[in-house]
């Protein structure tokens, strides 16, 4: 505990009252669309004095929330402003009664672009963080996707540090993490698995976006439990002020889109449903056969008050087929979330209280006929409460949840150290953090998460997040992070045979030992030239208690488990420029990831008990590229990508083996069970990938309606890309060939 005392120490010394000086107020609250009613984030709130002076400003974060701290009592300008929207001006008068002002304002869309932004607003595919990045719909819809609308998860896999598996699987590494050591948030709660097995797609449509947060690693002490990266996605309202509708379809996806207030100006709904078609569509119009479908449904109620913004979503998901089509297993996944939140304004206090409840359901299983080989299946109910508390220039946020998670699983002999099951697990945690500045030219945000699985031990996790910006506002930002990650339930699966998916979630498999990660990063960004953004970050991360399948030379994957050390290091390089009607992005990732697993097979094959090898999502190198050029009378988009080949196993031949003990098998009669004679672990590399991807779209109305034609093509130059390589059958299964497509949205 020594080692924590200074953060801790910090912490007691800002909860000392009477900090703020008798002549400061503060002023807050929301900044929404006058034609939607919707939160506006990132729009910019000044606050000057009456002949322009600068005093203050600040941008506006989730639910178009801001605050101003600190403010001398007298009468000023307040103006708020946001790319594509009409500046708001008014004089505010903060008396000698007040302590904190309500001030909640509603901006009109403008055609006309903003002559001025006093503040940045952050995000863009450069603004890299201490891996944070902002994630803005305008981003989304920059990547071609075979439908009319974007989604998250084809974004996630443009960036530096994210490595696919395919455009089958929906499964995403983030800096050598796992998939299940990743964190998705919607409204607050959790979702297990929110991407489809049709790759382009997740359940976070352009659409229905308001804005995301994702950490590619070195996340504050508000999230735990996960030792990767932290999607963190606030879906949007509907609209408070009228109705609206939308249709689209495309040979992927069609989807039904409506909204409007059901209290005009305060309460609204949105509900959203996707049905793919790829399946019905791709043997005639790709040639091939494409046995996957998914579907989702998506309702959301929300309430806003001048002091309070509130919201309920339910959410339903279905995912079902064959990812290598010429396999007889076929997989099947199902998602339910109910989430809640309310972000509420204290009056005449300076706190924000942000409150979360939910619960997310998730079943998959995998086989071959109607009775399922395995199956598994997750439950959690969590309630959250958070705070955030100004004190002075500081800022307190603290938050304490309590979460029970209910799993069982049915996995017969597949995973070795367990195979059937049902039990249930209670979890409470609490977290600290301040964001200060020491000296005027850094900001620091120490915190700590504290995590208490009842039948664990208790875990204390320090954190650190801070920027230095020693050459000025205008100079380029330094970027840090550091912190240690534990996390309890680790979804096991068959690392080996990528044609599955099947996920069981478990708490510490084995031996009680929880995954747990130390990040480190360290980074730099600079706009360089007016329109030019770069930024590079390195990192290194050091990983215990990975649950790895066992090594088996059994003719059949299996998933028996043991314990792995590793660790994984690289460096990210983003590149953005955006000048009137161009926009262009370039990264680079580099990374290693490493693993070191003990067990007895090893020395069977290879004369000794350890060995270190290189995961199959162990990507050396990736480069991506994004272009887009609005003509006027249409916009094309432009991504192209590149990495180097993963990891896989080779096989030299097989034989028979015949067990003896027991003379249960008679040479004679019995030819014994098929084996594979592999060569080390991973220890080849698959042909490196590249892919060009195209569309072009227009946007023209008629009458009360919006029409999006779009048209394009994935793989456009018909590369013929290795997905994975079937050791027992000594056959490939590439991924999918060019995909032309044209799709139509209609929005009334």
């Amino acid at each position: 505990m020594s080692s924590f005392s200074p953060i801790l120490a910090v912490m007691v010394l800002l909860l000392v009252p009477t900090v703020q000086a008798q002549d400061a107020v503060g002023l807050r609250g929301f900044v929404t669309n006058a034609e939607t009613g919707t939160g506006l984030v990132d729009a910019n709130v000044v606050l000057a004095t009456l002949d322009g002076s600068l005093v203050t400003a600040a941008s506006t974060g989730e639910d178009g929330f801001y605050r101003l701290e600190d403010v001398g009592r007298g009468t000023y300008l307040f103006r708020v402003s946001f790319v594509g929207y009409q500046t708001y001006t008014d004089t505010v008068r903060l008396e000698t009664s007040d302590s904190y002002v309500t001030k909640s304002v509603q901006i009109e869309p403008s055609a006309q672009e903003l002559d001025e932004i006093t503040v940045e607003a952050e995000g863009g595919s450069a603004k890299l963080e201490a891996g944070k990045q902002r994630v803005r719909v305008a981003d989304i819809e920059r990547i071609p996707t075979p439908s009319p609308t974007g989604d998250i998860a084809s974004y996630l896999q443009s960036i530096p540090g994210v490595v696919s598996v395919g455009d089958r699987g929906g499964q995403l590494f983030v800096r050598g993490g796992t998939p299940s050591q990743n964190l998705v948030l919607m409204d607050g709660t959790l979702v297990y698995n929110p991407f489809h097995l049709i790759g382009f797609y997740s359940i976070f449509s352009e659409d229905m976006v308001s804005s995301a947060d994702f950490y590619a690693g070195g996340f504050g002490a508000e999230y735990s439990d996960r030792i990767s990266s932290v999607l963190d996605v606030t879906m949007r309202p509907g609209n408070k002020k009228k109705f609206g509708a939308a249709a689209s379809a495309s040979p992927f996806l069609v989807e039904l889109r409506a909204e409007g207030p059901l209290v005009e100006d305060s309460f609204s709904f949105l509900v959203s449903a996707r049905q793919s078609v790829v399946e019905e569509t791709a043997p005639q119009y790709l040639s091939t056969d494409v046995p996957l479908k998914f579907n989702d449904f998506y309702l959301k109620l929300h309430d806003s008050g001048e002091r309070s913004q509130c919201g309920v979503s339910l959410l339903s998901s279905y995912d079902r087929g064959r990812i290598d089509p010429r396999s007889a297993d076929t997989f099947e996944a199902e998602n339910r979330v109910l989430a809640g939140r309310c972000v509420l304004l204290v009056p005449e206090n300076s706190s924000l209280f942000e409150v979360t409840s939910g619960v997310s359901r998730y079943e998959n299983s995998t086989g071959s006929g109607a009775i399922r080989d395995r199956s598994a299946k997750i439950f959690r109910f969590h309630t959250d409460l958070s705070a955030t508390l100004p004190i002075g220039n500081t800022e307190w946020n603290w938050g304490l949840a309590a979460k029970v998670n209910q799993y069982s699983y049915d996995v017969g002999e597949s995973f070795g150290v367990f195979d059937v099951e049902e039990d249930e697990l209670f979890t409470f945690s609490g977290f600290s953090s301040v964001t200060f500045s020491p000296v005027s030219t850094i900001d620091l945000t120490p915190g700590v998460a504290i995590v208490w699985p009842t039948t664990y031990p208790m875990s204390i996790e320090p954190r650190l997040r801070g920027q230095a910006r020693f050459f000025g506002e205008n100079g380029p930002t330094i970027n840090f992070a550091t912190g240690l990650y534990q996390q309890t339930f680790e979804g096991i699966s068959d690392e080996r045979d990528a044609g599955s998916v099947f996920t069981a979630w478990v708490p510490a498999p084995i031996d009680d030992k929880r995954a747990q990660s130390i990040h480190a990063l360290l980074g730099v960004s600079d706009q360089v030239l007016p329109g030019l953004n770069v930024s590079v970050e390195g990192y290194h991360r050091w990983i215990s208690n990975l649950p790895v399948p066992k090594w088996s030379t059994l003719s059949r994957f299996t998933t028996v488990t043991t314990l792995a050390e590793g660790r994984s290091f690289g460096v990210d390089v983003r590149t953005t420029y955006e000048r009137g009607d161009f926009y262009g992005f370039v990264g680079y990732g580099f990374g290693v990831v490493e693993y070191e697993a003990q067990q007895g097979d090893f020395g069977d094959w290879f004369g000794g008990g350890f060995q270190e090898y290189n995961p199959p999502h162990d990507q050396r190198h990736r480069v991506n590229a994004t272009v887009e050029y609005d003509f006027g009378l249409a916009k094309a988009n432009i991504g192209w990508q590149f990495s180097s080949g993963l990891p896989y196993t080779q096989v030299y031949g097989f034989d028979s083996f015949i067990d003896q003990r027991g003379l249960e098998q008679d040479p004679s009669e019995d030819f014994g069970s098929p084996r594979f004679i592999f060569d080390r672990p991973y220890d080849a590399r698959l042909p490196v990938y590249h892919r060009l991807d195209v569309s072009v779209s227009r946007t023209f109305t008629l009458g009360a309606a919006d029409f999006d034609l779009q048209g394009g093509a994935i793989n456009i130059y018909d590369r013929s890309n290795i997905f994975y390589f079937d050791l027992a059958e000594l056959r490939r299964v590439n991924q999918l060939p060019v995909v032309p497509y044209v799709g139509l949205k209609v929005e009334l």
